[in-house]
């Protein structure tokens, strides 16, 4: 609260005297800290930085930032959280900083000299930091309530890892017999996708496939199910299998009852077309 002091002067005459008397008084005009930028949704790969913005005019009370409204402190290093900090500085008229090694934030020309800067720098962020934060400043001394900014998401994502065939690089079947071959990765977050682009059929060659996420959500399982079967115009010459990012490899060796053999290559060019040959 700021106070506003206007002197009045009373003027009487005395014998022929001016004589002067002050006498303050005093008006009262409330000053209420804002925002002036609130944090928004934001997504962060795993390993990253990110900052979540709050920035406020004519602070007054304490400020924190809270993580599923759980508190974090109200001092600028975030004791506990070695990986937190509210950048900025609590003088007002001095430039804006994040600790090192990021670079100095100046202020913008025309800035209110009453705005100070309290945003969330989390570095480097890992998958614990997912969830939902709030900047807040605590009531004042002169009756201000509370300050509550949006509410803010950070999610928090996982590339999922190099798909890997769970049989090996080679294998070995018979004419006839069923083959499954069992790829899976790490599902990442969000969880990995896996589709068969195509399955190129010749006729009475059987090649089915699936895939899904197991129920933790943490592993990605791509089944292909092969039943080598000869045809007049030979072996299928082609299965398309996809996994978003990265595909396997491996070399299948079909077996006939003749003793020939022939090879099928599980390999990529492009994530897009990833394919198998023969």
């Amino acid at each position: 609260m700021e106070a506003k002091t206007v002197a009045a002067m009373n003027v009487t005459n005395a014998s022929s005297m001016v004589v002067s008397t002050l006498k303050p008084f005093t008006t009262t005009e409330v000053v209420y800290q804002r925002f002036a930028i609130e944090p928004m949704d934001q997504t962060a790969v795993i390993g990253s930085r990110v900052t979540l913005p709050c920035r406020v005019l004519d602070q007054k009370g304490p400020i924190q930032w809270t993580k599923d409204d759980f508190g974090l402190g109200a001092v600028r290093n975030l004791t506990g959280y070695e990986r937190y900090a509210m950048i900025g500085s609590d003088e007002e008229g001095n430039s804006l900083r994040a600790p090192n090694p990021l670079p100095v934030y100046q202020r913008a020309s025309g800035t209110p000299a009453g705005l100070r800067d309290f945003s969330l720098h989390i570095y480097p962020v890992e998958l614990e930091d997912d969830g939902t934060y709030q900047c807040q400043a605590s009531p004042t001394n002169d009756g201000q309530p509370a300050l509550r900014s949006r509410f803010a998401k950070l999610s928090v994502l996982v590339p999922p890892q190099k798909p890997k065939i769970l049989q090996g690089d080679f294998l070995v079947t018979t004419e006839d017999r069923e083959l499954v071959i069992e790829c899976i990765s790490s599902a990442g977050k969000p969880p990995a996708e896996a589709k068969l682009l195509s399955i190129v059929r010749m006729v009475h060659a059987g090649v089915t496939g699936w895939g899904r996420v197991d129920a933790h959500g943490k592993l990605l399982v791509v089944n292909l199910f092969i039943l080598p079967e000869k045809t007049a115009t030979g072996y299928p010459d082609t299965i398309l299998n996809m996994l978003r990012n990265k595909a396997g490899r491996a070399r299948l060796e079909i077996s006939s009852p003749e003793g020939n053999q022939l090879r099928v290559y599980f390999c990529h060019s492009q994530p897009e077309n990833a394919k198998c040959t023969l």
